[in-house]
């Protein structure tokens, strides 16, 4: 599978998992009032961005919300969508942890950990030639078990 192909399905379960957990709320057999939500959605231009191509295009401008911004759009259901295409991971990382994005479709290198896993510090086992530790021996909690990086696992316990 070419590379494009696999940051774009990245992209879209990015999306569909964000906006899962986003109608995840609520009481069993409660039936929640339909609001208008405003969802400030962000992604790098070129590939990254691939995935939010339909949601952009599936929904007409609306007049008033053009006034104040030309990137924002609704859906039927009256919310509205504000989309911002970004150079690099750099600008968005930012304002997502700050609140200011709801979304945000970036490459991600990941770290998989089980933090219940239990296990004592062997400096034999270290990947480096750095040996010395003060704390050879300790018991401590949370194994890194793979790394990801560029969508690719290289290390895997």
């Amino acid at each position: 599978m070419k590379q494009w192909m696999k940051k774009s399905l990245a992209a879209c379960l990015a999306l569909v998992m964000c906006l899962t957990l986003a109608a995840c709320g609520g009481k069993e057999g409660e039936t929640p009032a339909e609001e208008s939500v405003n969802v400030r959605v962000a992604a790098l231009k070129g590939p990254t961005a691939m995935g939010m191509v339909k949601l952009m295009s599936d929904y007409a401008p609306v007049e008033e919300a053009l006034e104040d911004k030309e990137n924002v759009v609704t859906a039927g259901g009256g919310n509205t969508y504000e989309f911002t295409l970004a150079a690099s991971a750099d600008e968005v990382s930012p304002k997502l942890m700050q609140g200011e994005l709801d979304i945000a479709c970036v490459p991600a290198n990941l770290a998989v950990w089980d933090l219940t896993r239990q296990y004592p510090i062997d400096p034999a086992s270290f990947q480096s030639k750095g040996r010395s530790t003060p704390f050879a021996g300790t018991t401590v909690y949370g194994e890194n078990l793979m790394t990801i990086c560029g969508g690719k696992a290289v290390w895997q316990k």
